[in-house]
């Protein structure tokens, strides 16, 4: 099961990414790939411009420089901390989890969601619990 659903986080962040990846240059796509497994977000073309300026980087340079980020941009880190809790948990984060998140140093999007999904899987009530807000926010019932 957490295979299934590794793969499926791993295909819609490339497809969401990626767009049309074939207007891209490798470098952009790396680019856009570091934002969402850092961010949970795409690129703005602001970022893509300065990015792209800096030189070829390789995702993982790219994932150090903005982890090193977010521990300088209070904004930007808890908007990707309650990013991280609308799609694993389909809710906000509260003040308290955010300050524990901030807490425990730079965690990137991604390493929050991997948190997030095994909490959840040792968590079942709560697990049944974003199912359902999941099927609010989609279907609006």
């Amino acid at each position: 099961m957490q295979k299934i659903r590794t793969m499926i986080f791993i295909l819609v962040t490339v497809l969401f990414v990626s767009g049309n990846v074939f207007a891209q240059t490798e470098q952009e796509q790396r680019i856009r790939t570091a934002y969402m497994l850092a961010f949970g977000r795409d690129a703005n073309s602001g970022e893509l411009t300065y990015w792209k300026g800096r030189g070829d980087l390789s995702i993982s340079q790219l994932l150090s420089f903005h982890q090193q980020y977010l521990g300088q941009n209070d904004n930007e880190h808890r908007l990707t901390i309650n990013r991280a809790y609308v799609d694993a948990m389909g809710r906000n984060a509260t003040a308290a989890e955010i300050n524990y998140w901030k807490g425990r140093g730079n965690d990137t999007y991604s390493a929050l969601m991997k948190n997030h999904i095994q909490w959840l899987q040792a968590n079942p009530a709560e697990y049944q619990l974003s199912i359902v807000r999941s099927y609010l926010a989609v279907l609006g019932k």
